[in-house]
């Protein structure tokens, strides 16, 4: 993949093994780390201590819109798609995922959360969807570093 923002998910339930949207999505990335404040007798000051890192949050707000049907724009629903990201939120599993934005966070794997979408009145050629995820390391990663 040649752009930064681009974004391919890859799973064998996904027709063809890979979708992959026509418009990229917005993309944050959030972590948190996880500290314990102790007040210390005698001081005003207090120890903190980390404890843990969480996995990355990802949010995606992107949107699906029908191809073009020679040159001029369609107004056919892109309920294909639609399924494709219903089937995709009922993963029971992570999924691989390409995108040169999140392999710089080291995320190569997702679990879905959420999947919510979102249709305008008025305009029947498209939907918005937002995808809430957590980062998921494959299990060969974790055995490698035990």
């Amino acid at each position: 993949m040649s752009e930064m923002w681009s974004i391919e998910f890859r799973d064998a339930s996904l027709p063809g093994g890979v979708w992959r949207p026509a418009v990229p999505p917005i993309i944050q990335v959030a972590s948190e780390t996880k500290t314990v404040t102790t007040r210390v007798a005698g001081s005003s000051r207090a120890v903190t201590e980390i404890i843990a890192s969480e996995n990355y949050r990802i949010r995606m707000d992107g949107f699906v819109k029908s191809p073009p049907e020679n040159g001029i724009e369609s107004n056919i629903f892109p309920e294909a798609q639609l399924k494709i990201l219903a089937n995709m939120s009922q993963a029971k599993r992570a999924m691989e995922v390409v995108c040169e934005y999140l392999a710089i966070y080291g995320i190569r794997n997702l679990v879905l959360q959420s999947v919510s979408y979102n249709v305008a009145p008025g305009v029947p050629h498209e939907f918005r969807y937002t995808i809430t995820a957590i980062s998921d390391e494959a299990p060969e990663i974790q055995i490698l570093r035990q």
